[in-house]
């Protein structure tokens, strides 16, 4: 009987995933990348990179902003893009979502002319559950920056983003990557990149089904910690939020111009970006909110 059972279960796994593979495959639909060729040279991960690396390092520090969730709203993205620029940050780390639907038309008519606001100040982001597109492939997305993921260097930080939007979302292959480029040797401070972040936070609401991700929550931790990285940024839920969870800071910044959500303490409903300052005596962190139509920043 509990054989049977077992079988049962197996099969209908089974004819769901075929199912599944099998609309993906004949849903497909076409895009033109071609329009994105004039881009390639300024805004793949490899040339961003190679922008941010070649600035030499202050020896007072540096500061970088933090910022996701740009999608749908363009009117409050654009406001958010101006403030952004006038912090004249080395560079932007984006935590996802930059587009509604992840196609190609849209990276041309909403990301990338909010990008152009920011001027020569590098945007390099990961993506976010929208940038999947029609295809669940996050081809655009790929097309444009070149992949999913990046590591890289500077000063005596290291940066390394991921794609945590697929369908298992925490995988191992995200673990196994975060693990091989946190364990190089060379820096000081750490700081991890994804979109989604564990629903199981205890500064989040667990009220809309995929505001989260379970799976894996726990050897995230355990590495993360091992790894002695500072901080882990994230979006996904509109707001601001953070928290640390043995020593690591946890922190939603996704309120680049989408919707607020409800999800979030009500002290975390504004829409924002985070300032990280990176000196020789450490890090200093500060979230700029929108405010009764003031920008005003804090310290956290």
């Amino acid at each position: 009987m509990k054989k049977a059972v077992f079988l049962s279960l197996v099969a209908l796994i089974l004819i769901g995933a075929g199912g599944y593979f099998a609309y993906i495959q004949f849903s497909h639909v076409e895009q033109d990348f071609s329009v994105l060729q004039p881009y390639l040279a300024t805004e793949r991960y490899s040339v961003l990179l190679q922008r941010i690396q070649s600035k030499p390092v202050a020896p007072e520090g540096f500061t970088f902003v933090v910022m996701g969730d740009s999608r749908s709203n363009y009117a409050v993205a654009e406001q958010v893009f101006q403030e952004v620029a006038k912090e004249a940050p080395l560079f932007v780390v984006g935590t996802g979502d930059i587009i509604r639907g992840g196609r190609v038309e849209e990276l041309i008519a909403h990301h990338l002319p909010l990008v152009k606001m920011l001027g020569d100040i590098p945007f390099i982001t990961v993506p976010g559950n929208h940038e999947d597109g029609p295809n669940r492939d996050f081809a655009a997305f790929k097309e444009l920056y070149g992949g999913t993921q990046f590591s890289f260097d500077y000063g005596n930080c290291r940066f390394v983003g991921i794609n945590n939007c697929t369908l298992w979302k925490m995988t191992n292959a995200n673990l196994a990557y975060l693990d091989k480029e946190l364990s190089k040797p060379g820096v000081h401070h750490k700081f991890v990149f994804f979109h989604m972040p564990p629903k199981n936070l205890d500064i989040t609401v667990d009220s809309e089904e995929g505001r989260g991700f379970s799976r894996n929550f726990k050897p995230l931790c355990a590495l993360l910690k091992h790894q002695k990285v500072d901080q882990v940024f994230m979006g996904h839920i509109h707001g601001f939020a953070t928290t640390l969870i043995d020593g690591v800071r946890f922190t939603i910044t996704a309120g680049g111009g989408a919707n607020l959500a409800k999800e979030l303490p009500k002290e975390g409903a504004y829409h924002n970006y985070v300032v990280v300052h990176v000196s020789p005596t450490g890090l200093r962190n500060e979230v700029v909110k929108q405010m009764d139509g003031q920008w005003v920043r804090s310290g956290f």
